[in-house]
């Protein structure tokens, strides 16, 4: 909320805010604000809006933090000397995290400060640099240095933010990190040693590594940033470190820095390293079953895990895109990724239909949503997998005829 539809009042160094949404007021002293604007939640209502200190811009050194509200302050209401006192409480308890370089459960305490006390401007707002700068002075360069062209992409405080979010992982020689058709919600970064990637191929029944991974590298984007499983494993040949984001902590990242996904998604994207040739087989090769292009409508019904359909789930105009004998992709319109978020795993129902011969042909199939990729413009890409092989040959017979009608 803008500061200018919130009311200020001067009274001898004393600031009166009033709340632009339930018109509560509250005194604070204008001597342990900042002299940048600051943002706010209204105590009664916890509407955020925008405090600015214009009794004191003209200041541009730093203040030391403010003292803790005194018990005989004449602007404290009755109920707020237990407040006052834990309001200490949990001051002293960040300072004393933060000293220990237990960042995490500093910020824990802060956010627990923010919830309990969001007029506690001061204090919040102290606490808030005092655990920035202890950040990055516990930061090592050492550690930065494999994913410098990533660090290079951020601001100092996403540079904070994302170092800290990650967790270190010991990962023990010829024991897989992850395998390939599991779930996973993490993102990787080799530190230190050497990994493989392999692809699992079904018909000749074994491995094929097609990927040397070292420090600076990433591994998992396909189940990290997608709705999907690995389409790969990766095993560690030596003991070996990674570094771990995982997803909890990659939302949060995102609601304080909105511009993070683009640039990591971003060097991620530089920095996977693809295979076009896997022990001959390239492309469609690699999968169980030839798929074949189309342009289809559909209808989808979600189905629960005995493969009842659920009434009132009906998905109308589904877009087909490519089918196989073992599953196909379709593309949906203004799904959010919440939403998506549901859907994976789930089991539906999904009704097609093709024209031959003037005279129209369907078929239906019982089928599991295995990944889900968000595109711009709100679309996105649903890959399933029916629960038994179609016949390849009516799929052959339904994708000549939809290119014939398209």
């Amino acid at each position: 909320m803008a500061i200018n539809n919130t009311k200020q009042l001067e009274e001898s160094g004393k600031m009166k805010i009033r709340c632009p949404k339930c018109d509560a007021l509250h005194t604070i002293d204008a001597a342990k604000l900042p002299a940048r604007a600051i943002q706010a939640k209204c105590k009664k209502c916890a509407q955020p809006f925008t405090i600015e200190n214009h009794l004191n811009q003209g200041s541009k050194e730093k203040e030391p933090p403010a003292p803790f509200p005194e018990k005989n302050d004449n602007t404290m209401q009755p109920n707020e000397k237990n407040e006052a006192a834990i309001i200490k409480s949990l001051y002293e308890g960040i300072v004393r995290y933060v000293n220990q370089k237990k960042f995490r459960e500093a910020d824990g305490l802060r956010n627990r400060l923010m919830e309990i006390a969001p007029m506690a401007l001061s204090e919040i707002f102290s606490t808030g640099e005092l655990i920035e700068q202890h950040k990055m002075l516990a930061m090592d360069p050492e550690r930065i240095k494999p994913w410098a062209g990533l660090y290079d992409r951020f601001n100092p405080s996403e540079t904070v933010a994302f170092y800290f979010a990650l967790n270190d992982l010991e990962a023990k020689a010829n024991v897989p990190v992850f395998k390939q058709g599991e779930f996973d919600d993490k993102l990787y970064f080799v530190r230190s040693g050497q990994f493989k990637l392999s692809y699992y191929d079904p018909e000749l029944g074994r491995h094929f590594p097609y990927s040397d991974l070292g420090a600076g590298d990433v591994a998992g984007s396909d189940a990290f940033f997608n709705f999907s499983c690995h389409t790969s494993t990766l095993t560690p040949v030596v003991d070996s470190q990674l570094s771990v984001l995982e997803k909890t902590m990659f939302h949060s990242l995102l609601f304080e820095n909105s511009a993070f996904e683009s640039k990591l998604c971003d060097f991620v994207g530089e920095k996977i390293k693809t295979c076009s040739n896997l022990s001959g087989k390239k492309g469609q090769a690699r999968r169980l079953y030839k798929r074949y292009r189309v342009s289809l409508n559909a209808q989808v019904q979600i189905a629960d895990s005995d493969g009842k359909r659920i009434i009132g789930t009906e998905i109308t105009n589904v877009k087909l895109i490519d089918i196989s004998a073992g599953g196909l992709c379709y593309i949906i319109q203004n799904l959010k990724p919440s939403e998506g978020e549901k859907l994976h795993q789930q089991w539906i129902h999904i009704h097609m239909q093709y024209k031959k011969d003037h005279v129209f042909q369907e078929m239906k199939a019982l089928a599991q949503i295995v990944s889900l990729k968000f595109l711009p413009f709100e679309e996105c890409t649903v890959h399933v997998k029916f629960k038994k092989p179609v016949d390849e040959k009516k799929i052959i017979e339904m994708a000549h005829h939809s290119n014939l009608q398209g």
